[in-house]
């Protein structure tokens, strides 16, 4: 019976961190295809903003689950890191592309990046490390 319980639980791991996956992957390009829209209306900003803040959020919960189904052998230690690895280069490249975006709105409108993007950037940067919430 206890094989039985190790067995579902690594296979609910393992399904738990691909499902986290999939999803930070989805929240990665909406996020990116909101950033196509070039309007600056204020309450453009506030859904681009939130569509990236979602993803971070995602990208922390399927960091998470990748580690928790790599505790539980539900997946091989390697794959995990590569997985993680990926996971990682997926934020880096968001964040570049959200960082320009930002950046090219301000230039149009002559105006400095309002403070709310470095604050997102640097919540960007501690969710990096910082534990599941």
């Amino acid at each position: 019976a206890a094989d039985l319980l190790y067995r579902q639980e690594r296979y609910l791991h393992d399904r738990l961190a691909r499902a986290a996956v999939a999803t930070v992957l989805a929240d990665a390009a909406t996020c990116i295809n909101t950033l196509g829209n070039q309007s600056e209306a204020g309450d453009q900003r506030l859904v681009r903003d939130d569509t990236f803040a979602d993803f971070l959020t995602s990208y922390q919960r399927a960091k998470w689950s990748l580690l928790e189904a790599a505790a539980t052998k539900a997946l091989p230690p390697g794959d995990a890191g590569r997985a993680l690895d990926a996971l990682s280069q997926v934020r880096r490249l968001v964040d570049q592309i959200v960082k320009a975006d930002r950046t090219m709105a301000a230039d149009e409108h002559d105006t400095e990046p309002e403070a709310n993007d470095d604050r997102l950037m640097s919540l960007s940067s501690a969710l990096d490390g910082a534990p599941s919430p």
